[in-house]
C-alpha cells in the first residue's frame, strides 16, 4: 500500500442515534497510522478515529450525511519543534463543525477542568465540574472549575479525553453543559471504553445562555456503570457568541 496521509470519508444516511465505521487508508510505507487531525462537516456528529477506521454517531433528530477530513503530519511537520517529538497530545484532534457567518460571530474554546471517575457508582450524577447541586444529585469534587460568561452565546460543543490512559470496560458516563442553574443542555456525549477521546457539536441557539451565566459540565454514569478501571478525563466546552 503506497503511503497515504489525506483523506475525505463519506458517511451517508446515517441513522437517528446509529454508530457507523468505515475504514480508512492513512498509512506510511503499508503500516496503518492514526490520523493527526479529524474534522466533520456536519454538526451534531460524535467522531471518533483508530488506526484502522473512523466511526461517527450520529447524535442528531434527523436521518443526516457527514464527511469526515483525517489528515496524518507529515514526517518533517511531525517533528513538532523537537526531534523526538512525533506525536501530538490529543490525537486524533477533531475540530469543532459549524459556526457563524461573515464574520458576525466568533467562537471561543473554554477548557472546563479534570474529573476522576474511578469513584463513580452506577447511576450516579453530579455536576462533576460546577457549583451547583440539583436535588438527588452528588456534591461537585473540590476545587473544581468553572466558566463565568460575559456576553451571551450559546454552547455549541462539547470535547472530552482521558488525561491517563484508564478507560473501564463496563458501562459508560453521558456528559451534558450545565448552563446556569437552569438545567441541562440538549447536547450529550457518551463515554465508553470505545470513545475515549470524542467530541459531539451542534448548530448555535439551541442550549443558549445570558452574561454572567457559569458553565459546567455535567456527568452522569450508566445503571451498569463499574468504575473498575477507570480513571480522570478532561472535558471541554464550546461555545460560540455574537461579536
Amino acid at each position: 500500500m503506497a503511503t497515504r496521509l489525506l483523506q475525505v470519508l463519506q458517511f451517508a444516511d446515517v441513522g437517528i442515534g446509529a454508530t457507523v465505521s468505515l475504514p480508512h487508508q492513512i498509512n506510511v510505507n503499508g503500516t496503518p497510522m492514526t490520523p493527526d487531525y479529524v474534522a466533520a462537516d456536519a454538526t451534531g456528529f460524535e467522531v471518533d478515529a483508530n488506526a484502522a477506521e473512523v466511526t461517527v454517531t450520529n447524535n442528531n433528530a434527523v436521518v443526516a450525511d457527514v464527511n469526515v477530513w483525517v489528515e496524518l503530519k507529515h514526517s518533517i511537520p511531525r517533528q513538532l519543534g523537537a526531534a523526538q517529538t512525533t506525536s501530538l497530545a490529543v490525537r486524533p484532534f477533531v475540530a469543532a463543525a459549524g459556526g457563524g457567518g461573515a464574520g458576525a460571530q466568533s467562537s471561543s474554546y473554554a477548557m472546563m477542568g479534570a474529573l476522576d471517575v474511578s469513584g463513580f457508582a452506577p447511576t450516579q450524577a453530579g455536576p462533576a465540574i460546577f457549583p451547583w447541586v440539583p436535588a438527588g444529585a452528588v456534591a461537585p469534587l473540590a476545587g473544581a472549575g468553572l466558566l463565568l460568561t460575559v456576553q451571551p452565546g450559546s454552547v455549541v460543543g462539547i470535547s472530552w479525553a482521558t488525561a491517563d490512559g484508564a478507560v473501564g470496560s463496563t458501562g459508560s458516563l453521558k456528559v451534558q453543559v450545565q448552563i446556569g442553574s437552569e438545567g441541562l443542555s440538549t447536547l450529550f456525549g457518551t463515554v465508553d471504553e470505545a470513545h475515549p477521546n470524542g467530541a459531539v457539536h451542534q448548530n448555535a441557539n439551541i442550549d443558549t445562555y445570558v452574561a454572567a451565566d457559569v458553565l459546567g459540565i455535567f456527568v452522569t454514569a450508566s445503571a451498569d456503570f463499574d468504575p473498575t478501571g477507570w480513571g480522570t478525563f478532561m472535558f471541554w466546552v464550546t461555545v460560540i457568541e455574537p461579536q
